[in-house]
């Protein structure tokens, strides 16, 4: 019988208006009864284009939220209602994911990945990540004379050149 799960660590999770409002995305209770114990009070989320983010978990009852650090990863992907996320449990507190849009397609994420991860969950460090992509990068257009600024967490940095174009 299907139960909303792919396998023993893997689920899917369709976002909706309230997880956007609430800033925080309920983890499925099949997964909390199987994995719940195992889990940190913080989880490391990896997208495929290499960043990495640190979300604090809110444990109540038998439910258990990504809580402080899904609103900037929400916003950084820019997640919609109705976006489908694809999270696969790697142990370790640790999930790899998929982000897919409305129309159900792997979305475009930015070309440069950032790391948010830190002993401040939240706090305002950005940076670089090494880990190579597994997908080819787009590259982005600069012209020589522009002052890039550094970047707050949370905020798409393609959104910075798209006027550059």
């Amino acid at each position: 019988m299907f139960r909303g799960t792919l396998g023993a660590g893997h689920f899917l999770k369709i976002v909706d208006e309230e997880t956007l409002q609430n800033s925080k995305l309920l983890i499925p209770d099949i997964f909390t009864r199987k994995h719940g114990e195992a889990l940190f009070d913080w989880v490391l989320v990896k997208p495929p284009c290499g960043s990495k983010w640190k979300m604090e978990l809110a444990k109540e009852d038998n439910y258990i939220w990504l809580e402080k650090g899904w609103s900037n990863f929400a916003k950084h992907y820019a997640i919609k209602s109705g976006f489908v996320i694809n999270f696969k449990y790697e142990g370790n507190s640790e999930f790899n994911v998929a982000i897919y849009d409305l129309s159900l397609f792997e979305i475009d994420y930015p070309s440069v990945p950032i790391s948010l991860v830190g002993s401040n969950i939240g706090d305002d460090s950005v940076e670089k990540s090494s880990m190579p992509s597994s997908r080819p990068q787009k590259k982005m257009r600069t012209m020589p004379t522009a002052n890039f600024q550094s970047n707050p967490p949370g905020q798409n940095l393609e959104s910075k050149t798209e006027g550059m174009k």
